[in-house]
């Protein structure tokens, strides 16, 4: 294929598979890819934005290509349930896993869902550094059922990367109905598993549809447990309360979520996008799915309470109309926006530009709050609840970097704005504390190089 090689000059393509670039040379990429028979791509699709990924699609029915001969370096392949660039707390944090583990030399490969229903299978490169690919390959879904993506072929492309990347070891992370295509799995049957215990599953009733389905999910669930090498924990509090992790505690390891240290720039906000106003004397934000756990309504309910007070609500969820209808309802809809999505160049100005981010949950559906430790790497404060059992209270601690009340207390969160609101030294305080907190336990760096010594504990066995 000389054209094509003479046009990306010496980035590299293996078998038949060929890179489609964003950009001015996108166009010139697809009609070659396309008059190859790879699958095409539509310029809409929001991976075809400028970003740091490197995408390779491979034809139907030609299995996914080979990849380079391995060496001795540790080799991880990640079982995920959607992957970059899907909006998610676990899928932020993996990737910033692989990223900080191939800057120590860690290989590593991942299957996941692709974020859209009906996009065919497909594998990509993503560029974790300036030397480190890693294979991503995101399995095509028939719609979603009870927050389970539906994906029939997800055991076939998990054989088939298998057998390209020959992994060390298979990082699975939970929840994840499609990971149990693995103990059907030949090819990585002899291959040690760590399952990532991001949350447990079930809403606490056996009447609702959800824990019906998770009659038998459970016994799938206790099958993967029990096959795994080792179980990670992301807090001590989750691991002590989770029933399903009960029978398998010995080999459990407790290793925090992290992020990587943020940069201090901030970019121009534009003049339409959502901001905080100058006037006020004390910013909330929240940031999350809008959901019934969530809480929302004792937080707004508390800055109705509490003058002076502005809060931004930015996410989207299936609470949006009774928010906004609450908001209505209380009169204060000069105080509290509902700005829906926000892009990560305006939630980082958001965050920047807030006295303090409040994650109100009143459930162990909350079960870590990553977006606390997103706050903390920017100096935010913090307000988190005390859900007997969420990693919330663990993530806050007694570091300084925030403040916990009681979960659904509207009285207690009203009176915590109010202080602040008052003592603006406190807050300064607070916003050093943070940035300590996150350096000390929560840097991607740290968490990367405990998981890693998880790896290497599992291989010395």
């Amino acid at each position: 294929m000389p054209g094509f090689q003479e046009h990306i000059g010496s980035k590299p393509y293996v078998g038949d598979v060929w890179p489609l670039v964003s950009g001015a040379c996108a166009a010139k990429c697809r009609s070659l890819s396309e008059s190859h028979g790879v699958l095409s791509q539509s310029s809409s699709d929001p991976c075809m934005a400028p970003c740091s990924y490197r995408f390779w699609k491979f034809p139907v029915g030609k299995g996914i290509p080979e990849v380079p001969q391995r060496d001795s370096t540790i080799r991880v392949l990640h079982v995920g349930k959607y992957l970059p660039p899907f909006a998610g707390g676990i899928e932020q944090f993996l990737v910033e896993l692989m990223r900080a583990c191939a800057e120590i030399g860690i290989k590593q490969a991942a299957v996941g869902h692709h974020h859209a229903s009906g996009v065919p299978t497909c594998l990509e490169r993503l560029q974790l550094s300036d030397t480190a690919l890693a294979e991503v390959a995101r399995v095509r879904i028939w719609g979603t059922l009870l927050y389970a993506p539906i994906a029939p072929t997800f055991g076939r492309a998990l054989e088939s990367l298998g057998k390209a990347f020959t992994p060390d070891l298979v990082h699975v992370h939970m929840p994840n109905a499609s990971a149990f295509w693995l103990l059907r799995s030949r090819v990585l049957a002899s291959t040690p598993w760590v399952v990532h215990w991001h949350a447990d599953v079930g809403d606490g009733s056996s009447l609702s549809a959800l824990g019906q389905a998770y009659r038998v999910y459970r016994y799938l669930e206790r099958a993967l447990l029990s096959r795994a090498a080792r179980v990670i924990a992301t807090s001590a509090a989750y691991l002590a309360t989770s029933a399903p992790l009960e029978p398998w505690r010995s080999k459990c390891r407790v290793v925090p979520l992290g992020l990587k240290q943020p940069r201090s720039d901030v970019s121009t906000a534009s003049d339409s996008e959502p901001r905080f106003t100058a006037v006020t004397a004390l910013r909330v934000l929240f940031i999350g799915r809008l959901s019934p756990y969530k809480g929302l309504e004792h937080l707004i309910r508390a800055v109705q309470r509490t003058p002076g007070v502005e809060l931004v609500v930015a996410g989207t969820g299936e609470t949006h109309t009774k928010l906004a209808a609450l908001v209505e309802s209380c009169g204060i809809g000069a105080r509290v926006r509902l700005v829906g999505y926000v892009a990560d160049d305006v939630k980082n100005r958001l965050m920047s530009t807030a006295d303090v981010l409040c994650l109100p949950s009143t459930s162990r559906h909350e079960a870590f709050g990553l977006v606390l430790v997103e706050a903390m790497a920017r100096g935010t404060p913090v307000i988190a609840t005390s859900v007997r059992g969420s990693g919330m209270s663990w993530v806050v601690g007694h570091s300084g970097a925030g403040w916990t009340v009681g979960p659904g207390s509207t009285a207690q969160l009203a009176n915590l704005l109010a202080w602040l609101r008052d003592s603006p030294a406190i807050r300064k305080d607070a916003q050093r504390a943070a940035l300590v907190n996150f350096r000390k336990r929560f840097q991607i760096e740290n968490v990367a190089r405990e998981i890693g010594q998880v790896y290497r504990e599992v291989l010395r066995k």
